[in-house]
């Protein structure tokens, strides 16, 4: 298999007129003259295109990049690598049991298999893995310094992956230059994936962030295509068939918008309802995965029940930081807690007070608690 290795990571940066002017030569394919020894360019037609060659080609796609990019290898170092850090039999077990007791939000709907399967895992297993269940696992597994390394990726995507954190990008990238260097004392050589976690952030920064730039939506839509396909006969023809029933039914059927905040699961003992919809993928309702959610001023609550006019629910008495290096968790509003059910008075809060959804996962007897990405606000407060 074929590795592309660069022994420097930081380096000049190309531009487009260098790139148009032939200036990398490496980049163009050559064809000989006939009846000659010499050779010519091949000009690519995407030269005519009036777009920059270098900055409008993103390489920042979570998916490919962070998820089954970097994530994964970073786990296959520990799983299966030839370095002093790889994980034992017994050592790999334990973390598959921990994985396989972990119970997530209803917004994730891929729960992350046992650490044994991860040459089968899929992109949003990874992804899982990386934003929200890794930092509860990987501290009991890894060594100070591979921990803290693991913090700066999962810091810096995490900054990467919402507007709202859009003035933390600088560190961001001081992060993801951190954790570049390390891996390269850890474990070696830095191939395409590692190097192309440096151009991260800018992208971000000309793009949005990294769900707005990801290929989720073209993969997802990709297998609708595909399972229109029922035979090898004329594939293309089904698609288009297929795609014109759909375009037809929509137009025909009313689409109703629908109205924040949901109520549902009413209660007529109670006059209250178990569950409510505040926007699109965010939803709370009275079970451990699901109640959790911050406020403006940083509270951490347990949702009971919902109204028209708010929610009722508890916050929780005890919960700290979970760490303070690279940088400190309460910036990106990351927190843990060793009594998830000790809680102050129960009162009602309006529904403009709450912040975002968190996610949270118990691991022995510590539970962390993580923003839903998609949930927070678009801009930074």
């Amino acid at each position: 298999m074929r590795t592309n290795v660069f022994p420097q990571t930081f380096a000049p940066q190309r531009t487009d007129k260098d790139f148009r002017d032939g200036l990398y030569e490496e980049h163009y394919q050559k064809k000989r003259i006939a009846g000659s020894n010499q050779t010519v360019k091949i000009s690519s037609p995407i030269l005519k295109l009036p777009i920059d060659m270098i900055e409008d080609f993103i390489v920042a796609d979570s998916l490919h990049l962070l998820h089954l990019g970097v994530m994964k290898k970073l786990l296959k170092n520990y799983t299966v690598g030839n370095n002093g850090k790889r994980w034992n039999s017994y050592e790999k077990s334990m973390i598959s049991s921990k994985l396989n007791c972990i119970r997530l939000p209803i917004e994730i709907h891929r729960a992350v298999r046992s650490i044994e399967s991860l040459s089968h895992w899929k992109a949003t297993e990874c992804a899982t893995f990386l934003h929200y269940v890794g930092i509860s696992l990987l501290d009991q597994s890894l060594d100070s310094e591979h921990f803290e390394n693991s913090l700066c990726l999962f810091c810096a995507t995490t900054i990467c992956s919402s507007d709202n954190y859009h003035d933390l990008l600088g560190v961001a990238q001081t992060m993801f230059e951190k954790f570049i260097i390390n891996y390269e004392s850890f474990f070696g050589s830095i191939t395409s994936n590692l190097h192309n976690l440096v151009h991260v952030v800018e992208e971000v920064k000309r793009f949005g962030s990294l769900p707005s730039i990801s290929s989720y939506p073209f993969e997802n839509y990709l297998y609708k295509i595909k399972q229109m396909v029922r035979s090898g006969k004329l594939p293309l023809n089904q698609i288009i068939n297929r795609l014109s029933e759909q375009n037809s039914l929509k137009s025909s059927s009313k689409i109703s918008q629908e109205q924040y905040p949901m109520l549902s699961c009413f209660d007529a003992k109670s006059v209250y309802y178990e569950r409510v919809k505040l926007a699109t993928g965010f939803t709370l309702r009275n079970r451990f995965e699901d109640q959790w959610f911050l406020t403006d001023d940083q509270s951490i609550i347990a949702f009971k029940n919902a109204s028209k006019i708010g929610i009722v629910g508890s916050k929780l008495a005890e919960y700290t930081y979970l760490f303070e290096t690279p940088m400190c968790s309460k910036i990106i509003r990351t927190y843990k807690s060793y009594n998830v059910s000790r809680f102050e008075e129960e009162k009602l809060y309006c529904y403009e007070s709450v912040f975002c959804k968190l996610v949270a996962v118990t691991v022995d007897k510590r539970t962390t608690f993580t923003p839903l990405l998609h949930t927070l606000p678009k801009c930074s407060q």
